[in-house]
Parts: structure tokens; sequence; C-alpha cells
């Protein structure tokens, strides 16, 4: 998302959470107008070493600050942004924050305006349980061996509860309603993500799992071919186009294999069916 609003113009965001989710919530902040001060530990954000261009796509518009939060001299520096701060945004586990007096009761009895969006991996009591996004998707069946996960979705779909939580809490503090105090669970986040596979829906050879011919995937001359003609008048159309006087996944591969997936592709936006090459295949 880039934006030129300045919605959030004159909050100030603190946040300590590195990584993926916590960083992922600042830079959307960010680009509606916050101001946000990010507070890494003196060794810097495990992600700037795994991915810097994402990383430095995070960042972007940001106060980079590298703290020793565990000396005191880190720590006071921290208070000094956070006695201005509107929102604190943490990605540590509870009991690590109350050892570093950065829990919700401690600094909501010192800052009392600040708002608090605590992200953890699983939501209480199993708050104090390590975990990451391959964890979190595997727990819910999305993450089948022995492939990996190319979407962290459980990490962005926490970081976008995250935004419009941290949104809510302050529209509420400026509602009258005081400050607030929100955790979000990564795990708890993906399991809307789950609920088609849950509900049976996208689980192999079900609807949306490769028993319909007309919504799946197909090899082609070259690469492959993402078919999702799945409305009736995308069925007949993609029928018609073909030839074939019924759609099975064996008559459809052998027409796929006639020509290249880009090819299929340009056929597909020439009968305007939602036909396109797979990228990555």
């Amino acid at each position: 998302m880039t934006s030129t609003s300045n919605w959030l113009q004159g909050i100030q965001v603190v946040t300590i959470a590195i990584n993926l989710p916590g960083p992922a919530t600042a830079e959307r902040l960010c680009q509606m107008g916050a101001t946000v001060i990010k507070i890494e530990p003196p060794g810097g954000d495990q992600m700037e070493t795994l991915c810097k261009p994402f990383y430095d796509e995070m960042a972007a518009g940001q106060t980079v600050v590298r703290l020793d939060i565990k000396s005191e001299e880190g720590m006071a520096e921290l208070h000094g942004y956070l006695e201005t701060a509107d929102l604190f945004i943490t990605s540590n586990r509870p009991a690590a924050l109350k050892r570093l007096g950065l829990d919700w009761e401690t600094l909501h009895a010192r800052y009392p305006k600040l708002c608090f969006t605590e992200i953890v991996g699983f939501p209480a009591p199993r708050d104090h349980i390590p975990g990451h996004d391959l964890n979190y998707q595997a727990e819910l069946g999305l993450a089948p061996p022995p492939f990996m996960p190319r979407a962290l979705i459980a990490d962005l779909a926490g970081a976008e509860q995250a935004i419009s939580t941290s949104i809510a809490l302050l529209l509420a503090r400026d509602r009258g309603q005081g400050p607030g105090h929100e955790q979000i669970a990564l795990s708890t986040g993906v399991e809307q993500f789950a609920r088609p596979y849950q509900h049976g829906l996208t689980q192999q050879n079900a609807v949306l799992g490769g028993l319909l011919s007309n919504y799946r995937m197909y090899e082609a001359k070259q690469g492959w071919v993402a078919v999702g003609a799945l409305e009736p008048h995308f069925e007949k159309a993609f029928r018609e186009g073909l030839a074939l006087d019924k759609l099975t996944p064996e008559s459809v591969q052998a027409k796929m294999l006639t020509r290249t997936a880009d090819e299929w592709e340009k056929w597909g936006e020439s009968l305007d069916l939602p036909i396109n090459a797979v990228q990555g295949a």
C-alpha cells in the first residue's frame, strides 16, 4: 500500500516489534500518516539479515533506533519515547514484557493516554508458547508437508488485525473512552483463512480442491494454467471455447497440453475468462 493520506497525522507510534507482523503493522500506520519510532535490539531486526529489501520496504519513513532495553540506559531512552507516544506495539511474550516493566498495567499507570497493541503467537492461556507463521499454519492444516508455505498468511493476517485494532483503540480514546489494550494472537488471525479448508471446501478433491474441471490447475505444453471458470456463464464459455461436449479433468487436460500457459492466458483474455499462467510453477 502506498498512500498520500494523512489520516493518522499527529499520532506517534513506538514499536519494539521485529520480524514481520509488528513491522508490517507499523508500516501501514506510517503510510497513513503516523510518526513511527521503531526500537530495535543492538543487533538489529533479524528481518534485515533474512531479506533486506523487504525490511527496507517495511521500515520506510520510520525512525529506527537501536537500543538495549535490557540495560538501564536503553530502557530510560525507550521511556523517553513513550512519554509522548499515542500507541505502543510489541511482539514479545507477556512474561518478557512483565520482566521489562512493559506490561499493560505498568505502562497504563505511567502513561494514561497510551494505547497498547500486543502481538502474541497464541491467545491466553497459551500466550506463553513460542511460535512462528509455519507453526500456526501447520496447526490448522494449511501447510501440508513437505512444501513450505509461500505466503506468510498468519503473520500478515495478524498484522491486518493489529492495524485495525490499533486504529480502533486510538478512535475509542479520542471519543472519550480512554486508552485501551488489546492482544492480537497470530494463530487466531489465520483461523479465518483456514475456515474454507475446515469446512471441506478446499480439501483435496473437494469442490474447490480439484473436484471441478472448471476450477483447477492444468499442466500446459509449457508451464501450468490456473482455470477459475467457476460461475455457470464462465463454465459454459470455457466448455464452448474448448469445443467440448462435457468438461472432465481428462478432456480439459488433453486440450491444455496443446498450448503454452501464456498462450492459454491470452486465449482466456479473448473470451473474458478467468484463466492465467501460474507464476513460479
